[in-house]
């Protein structure tokens, strides 16, 4: 993207395709992935449409702060995310991403995608957190305190798709002062 992005010759939709290709990065997201997601987010601010350029600045500046926050929980996704708190949950957020979305689609056909290459049709935005951020959450809904819950997020890897054997878990629940029989209690 940095090659076309400071070519003059370059178009919006040029642009906007490789950003949109390089939003899947965002489905799980890692340290790197967001970094370099918002350089590319920060480089099409130089021929962004005067339309969507506040809304572009808006989500550059929601990626900076997830980028710091990736930096200063040693890229752990999830402590990042509950760094950020209730600013993932921001409407201003999802509304400048949907203005963004509806432009592209209108002047240079990119249809919104998933990674998996559906469309997105359902109109809505997910709540990555929950209110009070994820560890509050954790704590709330298992029963345990901040602390135990902000260790086991610490050790658990919520992005992957596997869950590791109950032994390593039971583990995990150690290492956090956490007896797992009083687990939602």
């Amino acid at each position: 993207l940095s090659a076309s992005v400071g070519a003059k010759s370059s178009s919006w939709c040029d642009v906007a395709r490789e950003i949109d290709n390089a939003s899947n990065a965002m489905d799980s997201p890692t340290g790197d992935g967001v970094r370099e997601f918002a350089k590319q987010v920060k480089a099409s601010l130089k021929i962004a449409p005067a339309e969507i350029k506040p809304d572009i600045e808006v989500l550059s500046g929601f990626l900076d702060d997830l980028s710091t926050a990736l930096k200063d929980n040693n890229d752990n996704i999830m402590l990042a995310f509950d760094a950020m708190g209730n600013k993932l949950n921001d409407p201003k957020y999802s509304d400048a991403g949907d203005k963004i979305t509806a432009y592209n689609e209108r002047e240079c056909g990119i249809v919104d995608t998933n990674s998996s290459g559906t469309t997105d049709t359902t109109g809505t935005t997910d709540t990555i957190v929950p209110e009070g951020g994820l560890i509050a959450g954790l704590a709330g809904s298992l029963g345990i305190t901040e602390d135990q819950a902000r260790c086991l997020v610490s050790k658990f890897d919520f992005t992957g798709s596997t869950t590791p054997p109950i032994s390593e878990l039971f583990s995990y629940f150690s290492d956090c002062g956490i007896d797992p029989a009083t687990i939602g209690g």
